[in-house]
C-alpha cells in the first residue's frame, strides 16, 4: 500500500485558495486508510489556523478600506452620493465579515476547516505517528548537520520531526504532499534515504493533491485540480500580474491580476505596491 504524508503547509492552505478547497477533505476522507499525519501536524495546524485567519481579517480590511477621490466639482455631480453609501455599505460589509473570522478563532466551533481537519484527523483508519523526545533528538542533529529536508533560515524544526518520524514508523511506500522547498528540492537524497531506512520507495514529493491522487491510481474531482491549479507554480519565476498588497519582515500577501491571492515568504527588500522580481517563493506555514 502507498501512504501519504500531507504536510500542515497543505492543509492551511485550504484557508488561502480562492477556490473551495474543503471538497479535498472529503476526497481525503475516502483515502484516509493510505494518509499518515504526525502529532506535530495537529500542533502545527491548531497554531497557524490563527496566524492565518488574522492576516486573513487583516488582508480583507485594508482591500476594502477606500475613500473616492473628491473636490467640489465631484460632490455636486449626480451618483456621488450613491458613491460614499456603496463605500460605507463595503466597509460595514467586511467588518461583519471580520467579525465572524474573529469568532471562528476565539469559537473554534465556527471554523469549518478545522472541523474538517479535525474530522478526518480524528479518524481510526488514519495512521497518526507520535513525536517522541528521541525523535526530536535525531531531528535536532539532522538541522545540525543541514542535511534535507531543514531550513536554515528556521529555527523550528518541524519538517526534521516529520520526516524522522516517517522514517522511524513507516515501511511502506510513500508519497509526500509538500510545498516546502526542502522537500520539493531534495526529493532525491530523501528517496535514498527513505529506501535506506525503510525497505520501501519514496513515490514522489508533490505539491499538488491532485497529483498525489493520480499517483494512487485514482482520478481526482475537478474542483480539487481547480483549486490546484489557483496558486501559482512553485520553484519557478512569477509571472506577469502578481503584487504585493500586504507585507511584514519576511511574509507578505500578493495579489494576481484576477483578484487570487495567496501568503508567501518574501525578500527583504519588498514593500507592499511592488511588483515581484523574478524570483522563487513558497507559501508560508
Amino acid at each position: 500500500m502507498i501512504r501519504v504524508f500531507i504536510d500542515t503547509n497543505i492543509l492551511l492552505g485550504f484557508y488561502q485558495a480562492a477556490a473551495d478547497r474543503l471538497v479535498v477533505f472529503k476526497t481525503l476522507g475516502e483515502l484516509r486508510s493510505r494518509i499518515v499525519f504526525t502529532t506535530q501536524t495537529r500542533m502545527e495546524f491548531e497554531r497557524n489556523r490563527v496566524v492565518i485567519l488574522r492576516r486573513i481579517a487583516k488582508l480583507l480590511t485594508e482591500t476594502t478600506k477606500w475613500s473616492p477621490y473628491t473636490t467640489s466639482i465631484i460632490r455636486a455631480l449626480p451618483g456621488f452620493d450613491d458613491l460614499t453609501r456603496v463605500r460605507d455599505e463595503t466597509q460595514r460589509i467586511a467588518k461583519s465579515m471580520c467579525e465572524a473570522l474573529q469568532r471562528a478563532i476565539e469559537e473554534p466551533e465556527h471554523d469549518l476547516v478545522l472541523a474538517e481537519f479535525e474530522k478526518l484527523y480524528g479518524d481510526s483508519t488514519v495512521t497518526k505517528v507520535t513525536i517522541t523526545q528521541d525523535l526530536i533528538g535525531r531531528a535536532q542533529t539532522r538541522k545540525l548537520l543541514g542535511n534535507p529536508p531543514t531550513s536554515p533560515d528556521k529555527l523550528t524544526a518541524g519538517d526534521e520531526v516529520a520526516w524522522e518520524a516517517l522514517l522511524a514508523n513507516l515501511h511502506d511506500d510513500l508519497i509526500v504532499v509538500s510545498q516546502d522547498n526542502t522537500f520539493l528540492d531534495n526529493q532525491r537524497l530523501l528517496a535514498a534515504e527513505y529506501e535506506e531506512r525503510t525497505g520501501a520507495k519514496l513515490v514522489a514529493v508533490t505539491p499538488r493533491v491532485s497529483e498525489a491522487i493520480k499517483l494512487l491510481g485514482e482520478t481526482p474531482p475537478k474542483e480539487i485540480i481547480a483549486a490546484d491549479e489557483t496558486l501559482p507554480p512553485l520553484n519557478t519565476p512569477l509571472g506577469p500580474g502578481w503584487k504585493v498588497v500586504a507585507a511584514t519582515a519576511y511574509k507578505g500577501v500578493i495579489q494576481r491580476d484576477d483578484g487570487l491571492m495567496t501568503i508567501i515568504d518574501l525578500p527583504t527588500d519588498v514593500s507592499p505596491g511592488s511588483l515581484l522580481p523574478p524570483s522563487t517563493f513558497r507559501t508560508v506555514t
